[in-house]
Parts: structure tokens; C-alpha cells; sequence
């Protein structure tokens, strides 16, 4: 819980009309009896490399100006992390508090999405010709083995046998119950009898 005082409120005021944000992206519901509840939007992108908090859901707050400098305070995080990470690397000749002030204009949000996008092609890339390398190495490893052992002791290869299938024609049937028979134990030649 924080404390928010006049003074302190009016400057994240002066700040989220300084960096152009939205404040319709987040939302201050009242709750049961005289608690207040913050609504967080998700950040646009994955912006943890640049800020270390983990952005809430959603904030419980006891007064009124509670929830508004919890609003304003989360806002300001989470829009100028996400600028700072969509123009980390990419833009030159700035300082840090026109990266984060000025508002992400639509061009440089559809090619950070496109370069994220990219990004995840290429990992998922990357994990696939892993996974065949791997299973590679390990078919090269079976294949060294059985070599090894052909080698050191004339190690044949199984024949696989493939069933033949059989008709249903009555000269099949009788061939194959020809000898079938069995003569009862007692009448077979040789048999002891007691």
C-alpha cells in the first residue's frame, strides 16, 4: 500500500500528460464498502528486459487517491518500458526522456511487432534444427554401433518376413488340414499303455 498525497498525485498527473499517455487503458472500479479496484491493461509486448516488476492485473486500493496515483504510477511504467523497449537499439540521437515521452507512432509499432514476430520464427526455427540434429547425432550413434559390432563380429542383419496372405479357396483349406489330425495318445505307435 502506498501513500499518495496531493503534491504527489498532481506531478504523475503533470507526467502522464507530459509522456501523451491513455489513461482510458486502465481502469479504477469501486469495490465492497470503501475499497477501490485498479484494472491494468497488459503491456502491448514482453517487456520485462527493461522493467523489473511484474505488472499486476489488478491493484485493491482503500481510498480514492490511492487508486489514482496506483493507476498513474502503473501507466507510467508500463508505457515507458514499452517505448523504451521498442526503441532500445533502434533509435539514435535521443535522450532517455524522448524515447519514453514521445507517444510510439503506428509505423514503429507495426515494425516492432514484425521484428517480434520475426524473432519468433527464428527461435522456433532454431529449436527444430536442434531436435533433427540431436536425433541425427543419435542415428549416427546406432549406425556406428552396429558397424562397430558387424565388424568385430560378423553381425548379420535380421530378415524381416512378410506374411503371406492366404485365399479362401477350398484347395488351401484342405492342404492345410492335411496331417493336422492327431491320432489320440493311446493308439500312437510306441505309446506306453498301463
Amino acid at each position: 500500500m502506498s501513500h499518495f498525497d496531493q503534491e504527489h498525485l498532481q506531478r504523475l498527473r503533470l507526467d502522464v500528460t507530459l509522456h501523451a499517455i491513455d489513461k482510458t487503458r486502465a481502469s479504477i472500479n469501486k469495490g465492497a464498502g470503501d475499497s477501490f479496484s485498479v484494472s491494468l491493461p497488459r503491456p502491448m509486448w514482453d517487456i520485462s528486459a527493461v522493467l523489473d516488476a511484474k505488472v499486476p492485473s489488478t491493484i485493491v486500493c482503500r481510498s480514492a487517491g490511492e487508486a489514482e496515483g496506483e493507476l498513474l504510477t502503473w501507466l507510467l511504467r508500463i508505457v515507458r518500458a514499452e517505448r523504451l523497449a521498442c526503441r532500445q537499439g533502434r533509435v539514435v540521437g535521443w535522450t532517455q526522456d524522448q524515447i519514453t515521452r514521445r507517444p510510439l507512432s503506428d509505423s514503429e509499432v507495426a515494425e516492432y511487432k514484425a521484428q517480434l514476430k520475426y524473432i519468433a520464427e527464428r527461435d522456433r526455427l532454431a529449436e527444430q534444427l536442434a531436435e533433427a540434429l540431436q536425433r541425427q547425432k543419435a542415428q549416427l550413434a546406432t549406425q556406428a554401433g552396429v558397424d562397430h559390432l558387424s565388424e568385430m563380429y560378423g553381425l548379420a542383419s535380421a530378415k524381416t518376413v512378410t506374411p503371406v496372405a492366404m485365399k479362401a479357396d477350398p484347395a488351401h483349406e484342405e492342404t492345410a488340414t492335411v496331417g493336422a489330425t492327431r491320432r489320440p495318445s493311446a493308439t500312437r505307435k510306441g505309446a506306453r499303455h498301463e
